[in-house]
């Protein structure tokens, strides 16, 4: 009986194990169906819509590349295509096996093609891949956008020392509702500060002011360059995922302080004296004289008025090109100190430098 009974229990130990061994291989074969179904169900390119960024004349596009086998992709192309004409196609080289790639076009920069405001435009982005066994179907996807009809553009502008006031006007003609306008103001290529105003309205003309110093909170620096941003940005959140954005951009110069700046540049026979007047409050500006001194002798080689034109502007170099021959020497002394005087309204400025002959 007991030899019986332990024969049982080993019995039914081995089918035990067999049934967690099937159990096990069918879980595994289950797993790895699952990851191929995932694998093939979705598509290798996807849109990054959420990301993308449409103008008046330009789109910012975005794609994503899961690049499960490891391909070696050459380049991604962009098509673009306006009823049954295409309007674009460019491709942009990346030689890449990596399994995640991003790439971005934007259609203005990289093109150079400019889009019509107000029209909607198919497009493809595909992934170029020299393997002819690839599905390529799967390495592609497209969609559309439409370009916006409002427009920004700036009526006016008053510039200060460490300030500047833009009077936007937004056109709005298919009364699209308008969201937020901002400006961006750069240094070059790096933005120094953006001011955004929520507006939410759908007029077909409107008007916005921004004032740098008030609305920003920024100071600018005087006598500098800077270039600006106006942009709207319009609510298309109820049939499309990406971002529809009007926008305008310059440059201006902050105005400096009254006064004058001199620099010397010689010739064979002449020298130049390059006179910059800075005149940020339009005064009438009187005589120019330029005065060349060597020890204590001091000679006026240069006493003018502006002409009529020049008296007020804000901006201006005036040149003064002297013959070397008509400047007295000093054999003491080989270099000569020169003082520049302009009269700006009541006041007298003056620029001092030293030359040699």
């Amino acid at each position: 009986m007991k030899s019986k009974t332990g024969n049982n229990n080993l019995t039914g130990t081995h089918a035990f194990k067999g049934i967690a061994a099937l159990i096990a291989v069918a879980i595994m074969a289950l797993f790895t169906i699952s990851n191929q179904a995932k694998a093939l169900s979705s598509p290798y390119l996807s849109l990054g819509c959420e990301e993308d960024v449409v103008t008046n004349d330009g789109a910012l596009l975005h794609a994503n590349l899961k690049n499960i086998e490891g391909n070696t992709v050459k380049a991604f192309e962009l098509a673009v295509v306006r009823g049954d004409t295409e309007v674009i196609r460019y491709q942009k080289t990346v030689n890449s096996k990596e399994r995640t790639i991003k790439v971005v076009f934007d259609t203005k920069k990289d093109t150079k093609v400019k889009l019509d405001a107000g029209e909607e435009y198919q497009y493809s982005i595909s992934a170029i891949i020299p393997d002819s066994k690839v599905n390529s179907s799967m390495y592609t996807n497209g969609h559309h956008f439409i370009t916006p009809t409002v427009q920004v553009s700036l009526k006016n502008n008053v510039v200060k020392k460490d300030n500047a006031v833009f009077d936007v006007q937004l056109s709005n003609p298919k009364e699209e509702n308008i969201m937020q306008v901002g400006i961006k103001i750069f240094s070059g290529d790096k933005l120094l500060k953006e001011c955004i105003k929520n507006v939410n309205k759908k007029d077909k003309q409107s008007d916005i002011t921004f004032d740098i110093k008030s609305d920003a909170k920024y100071t600018l620096k005087q006598g500098t360059n800077y270039r600006y941003i106006i942009y709207a940005k319009v609510d298309v959140s109820h049939d499309f995922l990406y971002s529809a954005i009007s926008e305008c951009e310059g440059i201006f110069k902050t105005l400096s302080s009254p006064g004058v700046t001199t620099s010397v540049t010689k010739a064979k026979k002449t020298i130049t004296f390059n006179n910059r007047i800075s005149n940020p409050d339009k005064k009438k500006i009187g005589t120019l004289k330029v005065v060349v001194k060597s020890g204590k002798k001091q000679q006026v080689v240069y006493k003018k008025k502006l002409s009529a034109k020049n008296q007020t502007k804000i901006d201006q170099t005036v040149k003064v090109k002297i013959k070397k021959s008509k400047i007295k020497k000093n054999s003491k002394n080989k270099t000569y100190t020169f003082i520049t005087y302009v009269k700006i309204g009541n006041k007298t400025y003056r620029s001092k430098g030293k030359f040699k002959l």
